[in-house]
């Protein structure tokens, strides 16, 4: 395996690591467990790559854009929270961990989205599949309508992955 296509599997595997401690935490009623995981992952994923101002002003970025989407999606309904879970709201603290997570798995997806339709039908598509890895997993609930939740939080991923993409090629 060539070198560049290691550090995209460390990415992903960091990245998806930061998820399932996120999610596992929150369904298990301990939701700071994935913020510590996440905070630590993302800390090391700053160091490595050697530009730390310019990383952690992006990661910030998309966990404020995670936290404002998120927040849309709950406010509105789509998405909500068992009690435990919560940690912070309307979006808890645990979620916008999830999207500094994602964030560092950007280097590696913005190339593969040259065009914002791109970037908008995978966050169309992948957006409401993460969700209901949680659902799933006990983490969160959809609103009464799971379609609409779906279409809903598809829609919010649909309109946040191009900026996503372009802030990370921004800060690139």
């Amino acid at each position: 395996m060539s070198p560049a296509a290691w550090q995209s599997v460390r990415l992903v595997a960091g990245s998806q690591g930061a998820w399932f401690a996120c999610v596992l935490g929150a369904a298990n009623e301990t939701p700071w467990v994935g913020v510590v995981v996440t905070a630590a992952w993302a800390a090391a994923w700053v160091v490595g790559r050697g530009r730390r101002r310019a990383d952690l002003a992006f990661l910030s970025y998309v966990g404020a854009l995670g936290y404002l989407v998120d927040s849309i999606i709950v406010s509105v309904g789509a998405f909500g929270f068992p009690d435990a879970a919560h940690l912070g709201g309307p979006s808890p603290l645990w979620m916008v961990a999830l999207w500094v997570g994602f964030g560092t798995t950007l280097r590696t997806l913005g190339p593969l989205l040259p065009l914002p339709w791109a970037a908008m039908a995978l966050g169309a598509v992948a957006g409401p599949l993460a969700y209901s890895g949680g659902v799933a997993l006990g983490a969160a609930h959809f609103g009464a309508d799971t379609v609409t939740s779906r279409v809903v939080i598809g829609a919010a991923w649909a309109v946040a992955m191009p900026l996503l993409v372009a802030l990370e090629r921004r800060v690139r």
